[in-house]
């Protein structure tokens, strides 16, 4: 009888009225083509620019132009309510002015206001005090949360419900995962179909004159990777490879662009390669971004590849100095004159000055002390 059923199945598979089943796993975070697909990178990228959700213009609306991805910390809390309250505004009038210059408009646009032209949002991992990183070291049950990380986590879920804006992710926020946060935030901007995907850092804000433009100027088969170039020859250490290799040219600072079809070839079509980033020997974030161009050059080569400068993209905008905390460069102090905390002049910047005639760090001229 077994031998019955196996050759009916036989027949029935041969003759195509059983197919084998096909599994495909996947999450917000794993793409499906990652690895386990039989279509080529072509023909998935075919596959994707023809899905109804990803050409907006079949279905009568505008393709939006840019996807803005601010990396940010929980803590950042001052750093992203002065970018709403100022940089966003200069966005949306940006943003509007474009989408006032379109004739096939006919959606809102998302839910910042920034019309149909752009959307974004702050990425941001799970809470991780620094201070308690050593102390959970091989632990098998879970840790406690700390005080700071319950309190974070709290001030993240008020701001979450108030503005809408904040994409959080699955993983602690610390440095060593910036691959792993700039793959979340390719992956949004290639899923949200935009021409360019900007990668910005929350202490600056963007020149959306010259980012439309070169938005529009993009065409969907066309790789770039844009923004301030650094030749891989004078990388790191910590940036070679396992061999000892050289990194390739990648673009450093606070910002940089990707187009439509270099985001979804190594957020989507090469998601495993990109996830697996520690196969390059180290986490750093900017030149991670080079090898990942580099590996969808050999996968992707339909596509036109444009890897060059384009520098500023982006201005740097702190939140102005307050009566409890000032920017001192790379940290922030309650006041100046505790920036240096015994390394001088190397350690005020920012919203303070070094003064050579008292010695001591102070409030730059001009600037006001303001609350916000």
């Amino acid at each position: 009888m077994r031998a019955l059923i196996l050759l009916a199945v036989a027949i029935l598979s041969a003759s195509g009225v059983i197919r084998p089943l096909q599994w495909h796993f996947c999450d917000d975070t794993s793409p499906v083509s990652g690895g386990t697909s039989s279509e080529s990178p072509q023909e998935q990228s075919k596959t994707e620019s023809e899905a109804p959700g990803n050409h907006s213009a079949a279905l009568g609306v505008a393709q939006l132009l840019v996807y803005i991805g601010y990396l940010s910390a929980p803590g950042n809390t001052k750093k992203r309510r002065w970018l709403r309250k100022s940089c966003f505004q200069r966005i949306r009038a940006a943003c509007l002015r474009m989408n006032d210059s379109a004739s096939n408009e006919t959606s809102s646009g998302s839910a910042l206001g920034w019309g149909t032209a752009c959307d974004g949002g702050f990425f941001i991992g799970q809470p991780s005090d620094p201070r308690a990183s050593s102390s959970r070291q091989g632990k098998r049950l879970g840790v406690k949360g700390t005080d700071v990380e319950i309190e974070q986590a709290k001030s993240l879920l008020e701001e979450v419900a108030e503005f809408g804006d904040v994409h959080l992710l699955p993983m602690r926020d610390m440095y060593t995962e910036l691959p792993s946060k700039t793959y979340s935030l390719l992956r949004r901007g290639a899923e949200s179909g935009a021409k360019l995907v900007l990668k910005i850092d929350d202490d600056h804000c963007p020149d959306m004159e010259k980012i439309l433009s070169i938005a529009q100027e993009t065409s969907p088969d066309e790789a770039k990777y844009l923004g301030y170039l650094v030749s891989g020859n004078h990388s790191l250490e910590l940036e070679r490879g396992p061999d000892g290799s050289e990194a390739p040219p990648y673009m450093n600072g606070p910002a940089y662009l990707v187009s439509l079809a270099l985001a979804r070839a190594v957020a989507i079509d090469n998601g495993a390669q990109s996830i697996l980033y520690m196969q390059y020997g180290s986490s750093t974030e900017d030149a991670n971004m080079g090898k990942w161009y580099e590996y969808a050059k050999q996968t992707h080569p339909h596509l036109k590849f444009t890897r060059e400068t384009v520098h500023p993209v982006a201005m740097e905008h702190i939140p102005p100095p307050t009566k409890s905390e000032v920017s001192c460069g790379g940290h922030s102090a309650p006041a100046c004159d505790k920036c240096p905390m015994g390394h001088g002049e190397l350690w005020c910047h920012g919203h303070c000055v070094w003064s050579a005639e008292s010695g001591v760090c102070v409030l730059r001229p001009g600037l006001a002390i303001e609350e916000y």
